[in-house]
């Protein structure tokens, strides 16, 4: 039984409590809506001051409509003007881009001319080093050569001192 008033205090408290917090927002909105109509009437005295100004101001646009009229009217002969201008400046592009078009394709063709040059460098070069190799050998081999003349020529020489020391001594 008492965890039954317990809890009936407990639901009476948070009934309470939520009754509180319904009543705080109802104030609070209530609150709100009283400041917007505060403002609305602001905005609409404001509003109306404007509508004045703006029918004062509509006689004073009418004499401008026709000052900007006559202003357009001049404006349309200088857009004649820079219509001209422009297309003799898209005429000059035009002829521009073809010099640049033909520009490129003079670079492209100097580039593939470039490359097949250096093409013939690299192999103008394999074959000066293939050249070189095979001088190389020459000189290797005519060293040898050379070598084996002068081991003959000495050979030649002792076999002919042999033969004079044989002649000499026969005698």
């Amino acid at each position: 039984m008492l965890s039954l008033s317990v809890q009936f205090i407990k639901i009476f408290w948070l009934s309470f409590f939520f009754f509180f917090l319904c009543f705080q927002t109802l104030q609070l909105e209530y609150d709100r809506l009283q400041d917007d109509v505060e403002t609305q009437k602001s905005e609409v005295k404001e509003l109306r001051k404007a509508l004045e100004l703006s029918v004062n101001e509509s006689a004073a646009l009418k004499v401008q409509l026709l000052e900007c009229q006559e202003e357009k009217e001049c404006k349309v002969k200088e857009l004649e003007v820079f219509v001209k201008d422009k297309q003799r400046l898209e005429f000059a592009n035009k002829e521009l881009s073809s010099h640049i078009h033909s520009l490129k394709k003079d670079k492209e063709t100097e580039n593939i001319t470039r490359k097949e040059k250096e093409k013939e460098v690299v192999r103008l070069e394999e074959e000066l080093q293939a050249a070189e190799k095979k001088l190389n050998e020459e000189i290797d081999h005519h060293k040898n050569t050379q070598e084996l003349l002068e081991a003959l020529r000495q050979e030649c020489k002792k076999h002919s001192v042999l033969s004079l020391e044989m002649e000499d001594y026969e005698v």
